[in-house]
């Protein structure tokens, strides 16, 4: 029988499924916070709700900690469930993190969950709760979860693209991102992470898996030029030995950090190639001064034309991740990048990753300036005497009201987070104005259709939902399910 001391020390994480009504093989990411809570003495569990059935009470019983992360918005129906779920056949309330469920007040988030969760914002909030200090993420190894993961689910996740982190954070803080910004990065342990990627080769080696393709998880994986160099160097080496299984790798970077990388390390093209990187993403976000102004985005259409000239210099496929359909968006600017993305795939054999914007998204600025009170007023004084800052936040202080009613929508019917989703047609929810979201809209399907036609494009559009609770609604809903259920995944 378990002893009630090494229950107390037990803990079960749940990755949620794939939003949008199908499953979806990829190596869950809360494998690295399954390593580091074991590494801090607490026995983790990962359970993948994508291809593993929910525990019965039986077995949850065996757990005294339960756990999930919340990647996107569009993840907060399931994640409003699941803690449901676990409270009913517990009595225990999971902790429920990740960078959406930070962006949440804590109202918000209590009137989501109705006191069947609790949030976790930061470590201290873990090492509160489970009465544990937390070993730094940096100095984690991500095989210390994966050696306990079954033979055949982890042959299963190596045949198919997952993620593998490099760094943590991103000092840049573009607007609409809800990532961890605004601070310098904090790269992983060289050791370590030498010691994940030995272990997944030798892995892939014994499965007769001949090669891995891995996302490398940094918000700007040039932005440290050191840190990358080591990166491919590590990937270099153990692709080097013989009969190595072989890396394709890809990854995403803003475009000055990817010039300003080859300008002090001319040769890193060669490790490059050595390590297996074949394609790097840039965060176009837009060809206009005025939207990445308005986004806080530095960059200009010199910095991406010679990140893409680079790539092509050195033999690396360059990714237009194009985010548009922004608030300070014009028809001249939607047009001209759907321009743009089509030209760069003929002349640069670039792939298109297009995305509609959401102007708020839990923990992005947009949404703070709606749900935040005390940082509505900051910026609001501050605008007073700064037209850049009236132009960057004057559209969320003057829809104040409406803005609002919309979030609160979402909270009494949280399958409508789904809408707020980069991959989803603009809705009534997240584009106020009909013109421009049926411009916005055009645009995005534009962009998707010609890249598709020659092969060049890696996202496809999803169906928003609709808010309707008529007859009408009804129908439009389970047709949005549907044809979401048929969408390719995201690439």
């Amino acid at each position: 029988m378990q002893n009630e001391e090494d229950r107390k020390r037990r803990a079960l994480l749940f990755d949620l499924p794939y939003p949008f009504g199908k499953q979806r093989v990829y190596l869950p990411g809360l494998h690295m916070v399954a390593a580091r809570l074991k590494e801090s003495g607490i026995d983790t569990d990962v359970c993948d709700l994508d291809v593993q059935e929910m525990p019965q009470k039986a077995e949850l019983s065996k757990y005294e900690h339960f756990g999930t992360s919340i990647i996107g918005p569009s993840s907060i129906p399931a994640a409003v469930s699941l803690a449901d779920k676990i409270y009913r056949r517990t009595g225990k309330k999971p902790l429920v993190g990740g960078k959406t469920a930070e962006g949440l007040t804590s109202d918000q988030f209590y009137r989501l969950f109705d006191e069947t969760a609790e949030q976790v914002i930061s470590d201290e909030d873990t090492e509160r709760y489970m009465g544990i200090k937390l070993k730094p993420m940096p100095e984690v190894a991500m095989k210390t979860s994966l050696e306990r993961m079954d033979d055949d689910l982890l042959e299963r996740y190596l045949w198919t693209e997952f993620s593998l982190p490099t760094d943590y954070g991103c000092a840049y803080v573009c607007d609409f991102c809800p990532a961890e910004k605004g601070i310098l990065q904090n790269p992983r342990n060289p050791s370590i992470l030498q010691e994940d990627v030995k272990f997944l080769k030798d892995k892939a080696r014994h499965f007769g898996i001949p090669e891995l393709s891995i996302y490398l998880g940094s918000l700007d994986m040039f932005q440290n030029p050191d840190t990358v160099r080591k990166v491919l160097e590590i990937f270099a080496a153990e692709a080097a030995e013989a009969s190595a299984v072989r890396f394709r790798l890809q990854g995403l970077s803003r475009t000055n950090s990817f010039i300003n990388a080859l300008k002090k390390y001319p040769d890193i093209g060669k490790t490059a190639d050595a390590a297996g990187l074949k394609m790097v993403s840039f965060g176009i976000d837009g060809t206009t001064a005025n939207v990445w102004k308005s986004q806080k985005k530095s960059q200009d259409m010199k910095k991406c034309n010679a990140a893409l000239d680079k790539c092509r210099e050195i033999g690396i496929t360059p990714g237009l991740l194009m985010v548009s359909g922004f608030h300070s968006d014009t028809y001249y600017s939607l047009a001209k990048n759907v321009a743009y993305a089509f030209v760069k795939t003929l002349t640069h054999g670039a792939m298109a990753r297009g995305y509609l914007a959401k102007d708020f998204v839990p923990r992005n600025d947009g949404w703070r300036m709606v749900s935040e009170a005390e940082y509505r007023e900051k910026m609001t004084r501050k605008m007073q005497n700064n037209p850049e800052l009236k132009r960057q936040y004057g559209y969320f202080a003057d829809n104040q009201e409406v803005l609002e009613r919309n979030i609160n929508t979402m909270i009494e019917n949280p399958e409508l987070f789904k809408n707020l989703d980069f991959s989803a047609l603009g809705s009534e929810l997240t584009h106020l104005s009909p013109i421009k979201k049926y411009a916005a809209n055009m645009a995005y399907v534009a962009m998707s259709a010609a890249t598709e036609i020659i092969g060049r494009n890696m996202n496809y559009p999803l169906m928003p939902l609709s808010t309707s609770k008529g007859v009408g609604g009804h129908i439009w809903n389970n047709l949005a399910e549907y044809v979401n259920r048929k969408m390719p995944f995201d690439r």
